[in-house]
């Protein structure tokens, strides 16, 4: 009992996170996001983009045009049109203007997922990325429920300006689908 009011008080402790506390915050998280109506915003976990690109490659139409937007601190704005026909991108546009295909310039939704996975593997060691010892890097990604197409990515970087952003700004089916 406190001598000054006279109430009972408990001690409170803090201490670092364990692996066994993940769930619960995981559930605390959860419920905010769903009180500030912004559950869209909630990044999930390795196994959910799994499921994402899983439920992409099982109903992915052949022929489509997505146009994407790309922007970061250490990134010049883009906007990428991109058609596939096929299963294979036959062109791209960026800001307006056509690009030669080439390796490792893909923008299609696959290649979005595996832009992904390669950001996966460099936030395992943030220092890749400028951060200082001791920052994390922070991955946030929403996809379509129903395709499982990619909707929104967001790289942040703990105590640097190095974020990206890559956004489906549009989507749609073309020529014969499947």
């Amino acid at each position: 009992m406190s001598e000054l009011t006279g109430r009972i008080t408990a001690a409170a402790s803090v201490r670092a996170i364990e692996r066994a506390d993940v769930p619960r915050v995981w559930e605390m998280l959860r419920g905010l996001a769903e009180y500030e109506k912004l559950i869209e915003y909630l990044s999930g976990t390795p196994a959910m983009l799994e499921e994402a690109e899983a439920k992409w490659k099982t109903l992915k139409p052949s022929d489509y045009r997505l146009v994407v937007a790309m922007k970061g601190d250490r990134v010049e704005l883009g906007e990428f049109d991109v058609t596939v026909e096929g299963g294979a991108v036959t062109a791209l546009k960026r800001n307006g203007t056509a690009v030669s295909l080439s390796a490792g310039q893909d923008y299609s939704m696959e290649g979005l997922f595996r832009i992904i996975h390669l950001e996966m593997d460099l936030a395992k060691n943030p220092v890749l990325l400028g951060a200082q010892p001791g920052y994390s890097v922070y991955l946030m990604g929403r996809f379509d429920s129903r395709t499982g197409g990619l909707l929104h990515y967001r790289r942040a970087v703990g105590g640097i300006s190095n974020s990206i952003d890559i956004e489906v700004l549009s989507f749609e089916t073309t020529g014969s689908g499947k």
